[in-house]
């Protein structure tokens, strides 16, 4: 069944892509359980006060963070737990409008290393400005130049 005269078609995801030296499994585990080491203050609900970002592991789990006086901010939650190789959220981060989108993150093995690929989906046409921002260069580019930084340290962008 087709798209209606009336309706507007689903935005395309946001997709990122990284080469980084190394394993999948490692830079799986850098993103999820070492996130709290990598992800950017600017990009949270606490700004300054961040204390912690924590990915339950499994499917079902909780993605958050916590402040330094104990409060909590939902991200999202664990819809796909392949350790080493992929995970996706239903991702409600830095959302004004509309219900949770799906953030999905594989890890593969390339000749140089790894490739680590984001792809963030599911926007609906009243999501064009949250889309907007996540797809800016000061969104996930800045989110993964982090990312890359914690797994080989800091230097040239090796993106793709």
């Amino acid at each position: 069944m087709g798209i209606g005269a009336d309706e507007d078609p689903p935005l395309r995801p946001v997709v990122r892509e990284l080469v980084l030296p190394g394993d999948p499994a490692y830079a799986f585990e850098v993103f999820t359980a070492g996130i709290g080491g990598w992800w950017p203050a600017d990009f949270t609900a606490s700004g300054a006060d961040l204390a912690a970002v924590v990915v339950e592991p499994g499917a079902g789990g909780r993605v958050y963070e916590r402040n330094r006086t104990g409060g909590e901010y939902d991200w999202g939650t664990v819809a796909v737990w392949e350790p080493g190789s992929r995970i996706a959220v239903h991702w409600n981060l830095g959302q004004r409008t509309g219900d949770a989108t799906l953030l999905e993150v594989r890890f593969t093995p390339d000749r140089s290393g790894s490739v680590v690929r984001l792809e963030h989906g599911g926007w609906q046409p009243g999501q064009a400005a949250d889309r907007a921002r996540f797809d800016d260069e000061a969104g996930w580019t800045a989110v993964l130049e982090s990312f890359r930084r914690q797994v080989i340290g800091p230097g040239p962008a090796t993106g793709r």
